[in-house]
Order: structure tokens, then sequence, then C-alpha cells
């Protein structure tokens, strides 16, 4: 999917961002976007990780540390890079 042309170009316009609204939530059923639609024993398994919440399907841990286990990389949005880049960030809890 990131290969084709339109989201290919989306993904490369990232890097540039001035203003990322991301979504924060808990790493538990119902306030996370990954959470809910991983398997039982792969949320254990994150979470058993360090898994604490997620910015935008990034998982963090308690010290707030992007863990590189996870389905950030299946996901089509942003990166830590970019999103650390940006101007200004505004987080929807």
């Amino acid at each position: 999917m990131r290969a084709q042309p339109g989201v290919a170009d989306a993904l490369a316009r990232c890097a540039a961002l001035d203003t990322a609204v991301v979504g924060i939530g808990a790493w538990r059923a119902g306030h996370s976007t990954v959470h809910d639609v991983l398997t039982a024993p792969e949320r254990r398994r994150l979470a058993a990780g360090g898994a604490v919440g997620e910015v935008v399907g990034l998982l963090v841990d308690r010290a707030g540390r992007v863990l590189d286990s996870g389905p950030a990389h299946q996901l089509v949005a942003a990166g830590e890079a970019d999103l650390r880049a940006a101007g200004d960030v505004i987080a929807l809890v």
C-alpha cells in the first residue's frame, strides 16, 4: 500500500509537517486506536515488553520512549521522526 503513488506522496509530505494532530491512548481495551484490533496474546506480549500507551499507533513505555516492537510498522501514518520534527503537536486524549 505504501508504494501506491498517492500514499507514497502523502507519506513523503510527513517529513515537512508544521502541525501534527495525534491521538494518545492508554494500552487497554477501549482506550487505544490499535489495542482492540490485535489478538489477546499479541496485546499481552506488547504489555510485557513495556507498552503502557500509544500515540498514533506508536507504542510507548512509562518513560515516554517509543518501543521498537508493535504494530507501527503496519500502519500508514507519520512516523516517530516526522512527529518529533513537527513544529507543533496537538494531542487528543
